[in-house]
This record gives C-alpha cells, structure tokens and sequence, in this order.
C-alpha cells in the first residue's frame, strides 16, 4: 500500500483497526461463519491489511480469544510469527496481567486509556493493529484515535449477533479504497472525516 504524504510528515505511529464483518455489521465469532468467503487474494489483502505491524491493541473478549489460540501456531504457519512476536496491548479494567507475552494492560477510566494510548502511538515503532473489540474501535474513533477502518465484508446477512457499531454516535467517514475480493467479499478502507 502506498504512503500518502500526510503519513510521510506524521511522525505518530499509526492504529488501524481490522474486522470481519458481515453486511449487516455482524463482527461477533467470524470463526463460525467467514470460512466460506475465504480466498488466497482475501488472505494477501489481511497481510497487507497488517503489514509491519509490531503491537496489538485488543479489548479483553478478542485477546482472550487470540492468546488461546496464537501462541501454540508453528511461526511458519501465515500471521503466526507476526501475531506472537508483536507486543500486546491488552485493554481491561478487570485483569491485571496477560499470558501472551509480551503483554502490557491498559486499564483506568476513559480519559487514562486515551491517554495511554496516546502515549503508545507517540512511541517509535510500526503500526499498531486491533482486531475485533467493537466497543474499543468505537472509543477509537469518538476519541479521534483510530487512523484507519478496514473492513473484510463478506456477502452474508446473518441478522443476529454482536455489531461493530451498537452505540448512538455519530461517526462520519471517508472512503481511502474499494476491493472487491472473490466469493463476493469487499476489502473496505476508512478513515475518519474531519470535515463532514
């Protein structure tokens, strides 16, 4: 992906924010039901998707779920070196340690978090990606610290389950690129809008 000119002059690390989603906004277990829309170009668009990424940042339900099942995957397995070499950044107010090192927790009340999160994307280092955690990516983007959305769309409506989007805030966008995939799949990147 090419670095605009905006990236080149902003020295801040940036945080871009991953989902599989279904039409409807379903993000909730896409283990169950994205498989089928699954394609090696879907799978080049994620690596590109997270490409030089060096730390996580995951709400307490995704890295529950990543640290039971990243940590034992051979390094030659696709993402499997990334995913357990980056550092984790583990956002919850109900732990205090994580078992996937390394492992570092954001905790406090919201306006500590945004501060040290700010503070982590101040800091030297390659992009910082979250995958999954809807009510993070929401705070995210209200706190006007998410750089990017990128959404891995597959061609179903599931009708129930966990949305990306479930609180009451206005959150305009802006598309960056459109790429449709086979199987019926979309590769949508956004950006927050400033100016809507």
């Amino acid at each position: 992906m090419a670095t605009t000119q905006t990236e080149a002059n902003d020295p801040a690390r940036k945080l871009y924010a991953l989902e599989f989603m279904t039409m409807d906004g379903v993000v909730e277990s896409p283990h169950e039901w994205h498989f089928p829309y699954y394609s090696d170009e879907l799978g080049a668009a994620v690596g590109e998707a997270q490409e030089g990424f060096d730390a996580l940042l995951l709400g307490r339900g995704t890295y529950e779920g990543f640290a039971a099942a990243w940590p034992d995957r051979p390094d030659d397995e696709p993402g499997a070196k990334e995913m357990n070499g980056a550092h984790h950044y583990l956002v919850s107010n109900t732990v205090t340690e994580g078992p996937w090192e390394p492992t570092t927790v954001v905790s406090g009340d919201r306006a500590a978090i945004v501060q040290q999160i700010r503070e982590l994307k101040a800091q030297p280092g390659g992009p910082i990606v979250t995958w999954g955690s809807p009510p993070l990516v929401t705070m995210l983007l209200e706190e006007n610290l998410l750089d990017e959305l990128r959404l891995f769309v597959d061609p179903l409506v599931l009708g129930k389950g966990k949305r990306l989007f479930e609180s009451e805030s206005r959150l305009p966008m802006r598309l960056v690129r459109s790429t449709p995939l086979p199987k019926g799949a979309l590769y949508l990147q956004y950006a927050p809008d400033d100016g809507a």
